[in-house]
């Protein structure tokens, strides 16, 4: 199954390693760090932004589907 995925996943790999190349030269620039640490440092934004608001989608998607609220109300 996953090699089905594969080249999606490149393709994927590829379209968005500009945008993180810009963010990488834009944290090394804006923070005059080295190029190592802007790479961990977007490694780890993009990363808990990115679980984090999927995790919320699938939350709030669930909830939507099922009827059962996320905040219980009083």
């Amino acid at each position: 199954m996953l090699n089905v995925i594969r080249p999606a996943r490149f393709a994927l790999a590829m379209a968005i390693s500009p945008i993180f190349e810009k963010g990488r030269k834009f944290i090394e620039d804006k923070f005059r760090v080295s190029s190592r640490t802007a790479t961990a440092l977007v490694v780890i934004f993009v990363n808990l932004i990115g679980t984090t608001s999927l995790m919320a989608l699938g939350i709030g998607l669930a909830s939507l589907l099922s009827g059962v609220p996320v905040w219980a109300g009083r």
